[in-house]
């Protein structure tokens, strides 16, 4: 294996779901986890050559989307205090 081929483990990869085990009060995480591309299950430390990066959640904040959220404030205030502005 080359030193590149390290860089890619199964757990960074976008077709790489997690296994857990139920115990008594929540679910433990395992080593184990199902990829969907190949359909087999395997260890998260695995690498291939199908790695696909994870997509980044980004989240953009507009001048229209605060305004949206200053108008729903004003409105849960008057639901609360009652005013009827």
């Amino acid at each position: 294996m080359n030193k590149k081929d390290n860089l890619h483990i199964c757990n960074d990869c976008n077709n790489f779901s997690l296994i857990y085990k139920k115990s008594v009060y929540n679910f433990d995480k395992t080593d184990l986890g199902i990829c969907f591309f190949n359909q087999e299950i395997i260890k998260k430390d695995k690498s291939c050559k199908f790695y696909k990066l994870r997509a980044k959640k980004l989240k953009t904040v507009t001048l229209e989307h605060i305004d949206a959220v200053i108008e729903d404030i004003k409105e849960l205030e008057k639901i609360f205090y009652n005013a009827d502005c």
